[in-house]
């Protein structure tokens, strides 16, 4: 990514966080989505986005825009996925776990991404080969075992499977829940969270894109579950430090072993 481009993005996310906290804890959702309590709208997720779809495609019209509120055509090889305010549930009340955040995928990969914790002035941002970055400063995944990590787990708790595979992962470590992707991401790759695991969870690429390569390039691990691999279309990895990821994937006792 060219660095003017890179330095636009992130200026724009900026921005838009810095109107969004005028609102924060000072708005009503527009409506319900159906999945529960947390999936709701404003007024704002949709002005958000249609900001960021228009000046992207002002500066590079050859690059599709995805979003979660608009849509966009996904069949696209080069796209922005994006999730104008990832955590909306949170943003209303006033709980800082909501985020602001975009990808930019090429030829099937991830390669740049941002996501900017507005509530907290936190701007996370990665790019491939390049490292991940809080506020310009270098972040690294933890290197803590399984005995003493912490996870953040995204899975449909209304299937059986789901709930037994989750009081399993239970057994081992402790499981931590905000509700938000984006946030979640951000504290695996910066150390304070050891992983992520998402099984048939309730999200789409714009929810875990971004995400995705902020933990992969603050030297973690991000692979689909039974493979060594991700591909961001399919939605169960795990996202994790190295050391946990060899303890859930490798033995006789291995939670989610390679196929």
């Amino acid at each position: 990514m060219k660095s003017s481009l890179r330095r636009e993005v992130i200026a724009m996310l900026k921005k838009s966080g810095q109107n969004l906290n005028k609102k924060y804890g000072r708005i009503e959702a527009t409506h319900n989505k159906g999945r529960g309590p947390a999936d709701v709208v404003t007024k704002l997720d949709v002005q958000t986005e249609k900001i960021y779809r228009a000046r992207l495609k002002k500066i590079v019209p050859e690059i599709e825009f995805v979003g979660e509120e608009t849509g966009g055509n996904r069949k696209a090889q080069n796209k922005w996925l994006c999730d104008p305010i990832d955590g909306t549930g949170h943003f209303i009340r006033g709980v800082p776990f909501c985020s602001t955040m975009i990808a930019l995928v090429e030829d099937g990969q991830v390669n740049f991404a941002a996501i900017y914790n507005f509530p907290n002035d936190d701007m996370y941002v990665a790019e491939r080969g390049k490292g991940s970055f809080c506020n310009n400063k270098r972040i690294k995944v933890s290197n803590r075992d399984l005995d003493n990590a912490y996870f953040t787990y995204e899975s449909k708790t209304n299937k059986k499977s789901n709930r037994l595979l989750l009081t399993k992962v239970n057994s081992k470590s402790g499981i931590i829940k905000t509700i938000s992707a984006g946030y979640e991401f951000s504290l695996v790759a910066s150390g304070k969270m050891d992983g992520r695991i998402s099984v048939d969870p309730y999200g789409n690429d714009y929810d875990y894109a971004p995400g995705s390569l902020l933990v992969e390039e603050a030297g973690g691990v991000v692979a689909n579950i039974g493979s060594k691999t991700y591909d961001y279309r399919n939605y169960d990895f795990l996202a994790t430090n190295k050391v946990v990821y060899k303890q859930l994937t490798q033995g006789k006792n291995a939670l989610f072993p390679i196929k």
